[in-house]
């Protein structure tokens, strides 16, 4: 019986291992740099919030997604959550809001960027 298992674990183990030696390949960097003032933005998104139509409602929360093009631009704005009313409120004040997402920069360049922001309001 234990030339059995001797057997098995002599097959199992007895392979070689192989590498194949590794050419000296570029290595890519990404650099890309956040805007400055995301804090400033998210924080005017809040404030600038209209809450009158909500108070009483509860717990209201919904994810809100859009797209800064190369050239500043929003486009593709969304708001996923229970409550229709209160996403179309956090896209008017998406809109409305003076503060402007500044465009992501890749290696100096503009680049188009996504942004997903929770947003939640608790009249409690």
């Amino acid at each position: 019986m234990s030339h059995k298992y001797i057997l098995l674990f002599s097959i199992l183990f007895s392979g070689s291992a192989f590498s194949q030696a590794v050419k000296d390949t570029p290595t890519v960097t990404r650099q890309v740099e956040s805007p400055d003032n995301l804090t400033t933005f998210y924080r005017d998104l809040s404030q600038s919030f209209n809450t009158r139509n909500f108070v009483g409602k509860g717990d209201l929360s919904c994810v809100l997604s859009f797209t800064i093009e190369k050239d500043g631009s929003m486009t593709r704005i969304s708001a996923a959550g229970d409550n229709q009313q209160f996403n179309n409120e956090v896209i008017k004040t998406l809109k409305r809001i003076r503060t402007k997402i500044k465009v992501r920069l890749e290696n100096g360049q503009p680049i188009a960027a996504n942004y997903r922001l929770p947003f939640r309001f608790n009249d409690n």
